[in-house]
């Protein structure tokens, strides 16, 4: 057998050394292509629960479905891989930085406490929990937007206020700012998320969803329902914001879960795909 020369010996083992990089580079392109794929599908979430969706978020693999008693993670086909029972009453949430914020309005022996709940992503074990000390009434929509946290402070279903209030706090849960959101809302804002440069805020109200700049300035309202979730997902071909959109479902054996359609933004109006 001939014998490589030292100099083409290093060289084949550049060379192999590069194909086997390229090879590994591609599988998790792969990998990742698919994973984005699935996210923009329409997602039924394989679990039953006894009250309905608060709120939803996805870290990328996997989404976090906040129910009033109960937390759901799953993956991209909404096969649940972990969940837990919690406190009544948890609402909205949302990921940042490897952990699970959720809206909490804790409601024992008939008082209710404002809370800021942290979760792990990978365990959904529990971590911590903030009292929000100047809200009045429990917590509803949350995000994360630029190092700070954006949450909506809910209110009674017959309030006549035609406003309603969302807080700017640091991560530690000091209150920085708050927005006045105009419109008569029922229970206020519902859901919330930052996605393509927007604030998107889902609620009970007559006049639906609204869509808002990071100055949180009202662009548009009456868009498709996304009160009980929203997240943001990867634009359209045609450069266009799209959105997962949850649904409430309704079990024949009287429990509930949940599901996800992709949405995208057309001319003014949020089109389910």
């Amino acid at each position: 057998m001939r014998k490589l020369s030292s100099e083409r010996f290093t060289r084949f083992c550049l060379n192999l050394s590069l194909c086997l990089s390229l090879g590994l580079s591609l599988c998790w392109s792969a990998i990742a292509s698919s994973q984005a794929k699935g996210a923009e599908e329409k997602i039924l979430c394989q679990a039953e629960a006894k009250y309905h969706l608060q709120g939803v978020d996805s870290d990328g693999p996997f989404i976090y479905w906040s129910f009033t008693d109960v937390i759901f993670k799953t993956d991209l086909k909404g096969k649940v891989v972990k969940e837990i029972q919690v406190a009544s009453h948890h609402g909205d949430c949302c990921v940042h930085d490897g952990k699970l914020y959720v809206s909490v309005d804790l409601r024992v022996k008939q008082q209710r406490e404002p809370f800021i709940y942290v979760y792990d992503t990978k365990t959904l074990d529990y971590v911590k929990r903030f009292k929000l000390e100047t809200f009045s009434d429990g917590p509803d929509g949350i995000a994360f937007v630029d190092g700070y946290f954006y949450i909506a402070e809910g209110k009674g279903k017959d309030d006549p206020q035609p406003y309603s209030w969302i807080y700017q706090f640091t991560p530690e849960f000091k209150e920085v700012k708050k927005y006045k959101i105009p419109g008569v809302m029922h229970y206020g804002i519902q859901a919330m998320t930052y996605a393509h440069g927007e604030f998107w805020l889902g609620t009970y109200s007559a006049e639906g969803s609204y869509r808002a700049d990071k100055e949180l300035n009202i662009i548009s309202k009456g868009l498709s329902d996304m009160s009980v979730g929203v997240f943001g997902i990867a634009k359209s071909a045609e450069n266009q914001p799209r959105l997962m959109l949850a649904r409430i479902v309704k079990n024949p054996n009287g429990t509930q879960t949940a599901k996800l359609t992709p949405y995208v933004l057309k001319s003014g109006k949020l089109i389910a795909q």
